[in-house]
């Protein structure tokens, strides 16, 4: 209560003060705005007050982005370590061995997970109860972000970059050849990455990658 400015005149307040002061102990007190007799002022003090509670709903919002920002940081922590917790080589047959997965389904495992068991993917997509597709998505990103792009990871612990940056991020940053270079492409970046559009970042970051990396750059190209 009286969070907001409210003009009464001089009548309109007396009136407002022995209803104050009438009011039971306990009871709620009358608001300002109640004793304004003139419509105009009336409609001017109501539109004040919803652009006060809009401001302050908007503010809540991006409170809670920067929360689910944090928390996709935590979470990707999370799956790293999962990730790492499965190596391959404790985890899987030697090629050659009975069961042991095809030279071509290892070749077509993401970069990111080629040191990680093959069944880690499936373990975690029924602990999340998601697809083995998605799962295998969430690990590449967690992965990629938590051993190599530790800019993009600190911003997203400090809210300053939404988990759809973060996506492409990975995406477009992740695959660079060194991580040399991939410090470099966070640093032409990210300082300006959160004020931006994804779709604006990711045409920033074509940039920064086909200037920083531009072999690796055409070599995906013609890959692709």
């Amino acid at each position: 209560m009286f969070d907001e400015v409210v003009e009464l005149t001089e009548a309109e307040y007396d009136a407002f003060v022995i209803a104050c002061l009438e009011t039971e102990f306990g009871e709620e007190l009358p608001e300002p705005a109640d004793f304004v007799t003139d419509e105009q002022q009336r409609f001017l003090d109501s539109r004040a007050r919803l652009l006060t509670s809009g401001a302050a709903h908007l503010d809540a919002a991006v409170a809670a982005d920067m929360a689910a920002a944090r928390a996709y940081a935590s979470r990707a922590r999370s799956l790293a370590a999962f990730a790492r917790s499965r190596p391959a080589a404790m985890f899987d047959r030697a090629p050659g061995e009975q069961g042991a997965a095809s030279a071509s389904s290892v070749a077509a495992r993401p970069a990111a997970l080629t040191e990680v068991s093959e069944w880690a993917v499936d373990e975690a997509a029924a602990t999340l109860r998601i697809s083995g597709r998605a799962a295998c998505l969430l690990l590449v990103e967690a992965v990629t972000l938590v051993e190599g792009l530790l800019g993009t990871l600190a911003a997203l612990d400090a809210g300053a970059l939404s988990p759809a940056h973060a996506r492409a991020m990975v995406e477009l940053a992740g695959p660079v050849s060194t991580p040399e270079k991939r410090a470099q492409v966070e640093a032409a970046v990210l300082p300006r990455a959160g004020r931006q559009t994804v779709a604006a970042l990711r045409a920033c970051l074509r940039r920064a990658v086909a200037r920083i990396d531009a072999a690796a750059a055409a070599d995906r190209l013609i890959t692709a």
